[in-house]
């Protein structure tokens, strides 16, 4: 079972699309019109998560790709609570679309 420290002492803490899973990569498109993105909607239609992950998921995909992203900057995303989107996240982990990792300073 994975579990996820969000403490204050979890600052190192990151999460970024996991690249091993094949979805493609988000494309950004420039246009008079606006600003598009075109993303893998792939995990959208995966009924082994909740909506809750899908939306989470989404909004990775959206960003450029294979960013890291601290799990502060993600609670700021959400209007959920920290124990709704860590249980996301924990989904996202199992279900091998997102990749966790701590960046240690020397």
């Amino acid at each position: 079972m994975i579990t996820i420290n969000y403490s204050l002492q979890s600052i190192n803490f990151f999460f970024r699309v996991n690249k091993n899973k094949g979805l493609r990569p988000t494309k950004f498109y420039h246009e008079k019109d606006g600003d598009f993105f075109d993303f893998d909607r792939t995990p959208l239609y995966d009924s082994s998560i909740s909506w809750g992950a899908q939306g989470l998921i989404g909004t990775f995909l959206s960003k450029p790709a294979y960013n890291i992203y601290s799990i502060h900057d993600i609670f700021l995303w959400s209007a959920d609570d920290r124990g709704t989107v860590v249980s996301y996240l924990i989904e996202l982990l199992e279900s091998g679309y997102l990749e966790d990792f701590r960046i240690y300073n020397n």
